[in-house]
């Protein structure tokens, strides 16, 4: 089957490793701002509250002391109110592949284990808070093995993280780099509008078909067909959103020969035809 690209339309900040961007009170808060995505990481760190948080199109409240994490190429848009502040942390695709721990990644993961947000008591949001700055000290000056040691500082933070997590009794599901789930979804991430079947990627793990299904049942308690649907339905919903392509060419784009089939799988899924959620998604998220 021939290979479609996918048209991203990113809203990069910059095109840096780094990046951290203070969140400060503002009297219109983020009126006017669409939701875009970037092909990098990002964490927010909300010193205080207020709005909504629409990540995937699933809104979150923004809330005093927490963090949100927002996967690369999601579609995103924060809506905060005039006294919301706090930090923006991005780091690139290359510095995250370098210093996350799959551990570390897990957090991102929020479409198939967890909502994306975790709340921190004050005292352990200024400790991170220090941490962010001392990265963004490092960045800037741009001293010998600057990106060694925001490296470093990113992987203490990220333990850090993980110990407030398993002190508030909710630890994350902790796959091994070489555990079959975390190299599945980086699989189902990569292929999805190509490979529609669950043999193809059991044959690119190594494994068997059933021992797959077991993997997914056991580790998302859904099965390889579901969470390929779910991941093109996702990547629709982002199009449809996102890009002006009609319902026909976002079918071609998914590997849909043909478009009323699009069509119909896309309402099973979510209700909606592609052209209504579009006219719905568009005129609820641009101003939450």
């Amino acid at each position: 089957m021939a290979t479609r690209s996918l048209p991203y339309k990113y809203d990069d900040h910059a095109q840096q490793p780094f990046k951290l961007v203070h969140l400060k009170p503002s009297l219109d808060g983020d009126k006017g701002v669409q939701a875009h995505r970037h092909h990098c990481y990002e964490m927010f760190f909300f010193r205080s509250g207020g709005g909504k948080h629409l990540i995937d199109f699933n809104v979150f409240d923004v809330e005093s002391n927490s963090i949100h994490f927002v996967p690369p190429a999601s579609v995103h848009l924060l809506q905060r109110n005039e006294h919301t502040k706090g930090f923006v942390l991005l780091f690139s695709m290359e510095m995250g592949a370098e210093f996350l721990q799959a551990r570390d990644r897990a957090f991102f993961k929020t479409k198939y284990e967890q909502a994306p947000s975790l709340s921190l008591d004050a005292k352990t949001f200024e400790t991170v808070s220090d941490y962010l700055l001392k990265m963004d000290e490092e960045w800037k000056g741009g001293e010998a093995y600057w990106s060694t040691v925001v490296g470093g500082l990113l992987s203490v933070l990220m333990a850090l993280l993980h110990r407030e997590r398993k002190r508030q009794g909710n630890e994350l599901r902790i796959s091994s780099p070489e555990a079959h789930s975390e190299r599945f979804l980086s699989l189902l991430d990569q292929h999805f509008h190509q490979w529609q079947k669950a043999d193809l990627y059991a044959e690119a793990l190594g494994i068997n078909e059933k021992q797959l299904q077991q993997v997914c049942k056991k580790d998302f308690g859904k099965s390889v067909r579901a969470l390929i649907q779910e991941r093109v339905l996702l990547e629709a919903k982002r199009l449809l959103y996102h890009s002006d392509k009609n319902s026909n060419e976002i079918a071609y784009l998914l590997n849909f020969n043909d478009p009323a089939y699009f069509g119909r799988f896309f309402k099973k899924h979510s209700g909606f035809s592609p052209q209504q959620f579009r006219k719905q998604s568009r005129e609820k998220y641009q101003i939450l």
